[in-house]
């Protein structure tokens, strides 16, 4: 087996990344979505019993607003920005039956690495991308419509052959 598939680190894939890495968070999201429920409903609660000013709702959906804003937009396209030695790197990867070769040129550097599939830390699908996660925060981001010679099905049994199906999420 020799798959081929490339991927360039543009801002859309930079910003889908971002994106997707958000999503691990979800107990934080649950917990600040309660705590600025709990204070609009305190505050809510000022306004008819109280007779207080419309206005107290003001601080909650503002900061909510703010938040939903920074970790939505703000943050990707700082992601991007602070990914300098990544940015508009080309990547294009051989899949093999145990391994997968990566050559990354940017900016006039071109570098090598040779992966092989046991040593993943997880594997993410999504509906355009696959994430190779070499680390914790670190991933490899493939493409899915460069995928030529092969398909998406015979990378991901390629690649579960070697890590199990527990470490291989498809989150379309």
């Amino acid at each position: 087996m020799e798959i081929k598939a490339c991927s360039v680190y543009d801002k859309k894939t930079i910003t889908a990344y971002s994106k997707q890495s958000i999503k691990r968070l979800k107990p934080l999201y649950i917990i600040v979505y309660v705590l600025f429920g709990f204070m609009f409903i305190v505050n809510l609660y000022d306004i008819i019993a109280l007779n207080a000013s419309i206005s107290v709702l003001l601080v909650p959906v503002l900061i909510t607003t703010i938040f939903l804003l920074y970790i939505y937009v703000f943050l990707p396209k700082l992601n991007y920005k602070l990914q300098k030695t990544k940015t508009d790197a080309v990547n294009q990867f051989t899949f093999y039956d145990t391994k997968l070769l990566a050559v990354s040129t940017s900016q006039g550097i071109t570098g090598t690495s040779e992966v092989e599939y046991s040593t993943l830390n997880k594997v993410l699908e999504t509906k355009d991308y696959i994430y190779l996660y070499i680390a914790k925060e670190k991933a490899m981001i493939v493409d899915k419509s460069t995928i030529t010679n092969g398909s998406v099905e015979d990378i991901r049994s390629a690649i579960t052959s070697q890590i199990g199906i527990e470490k291989y999420k498809i989150k379309v």
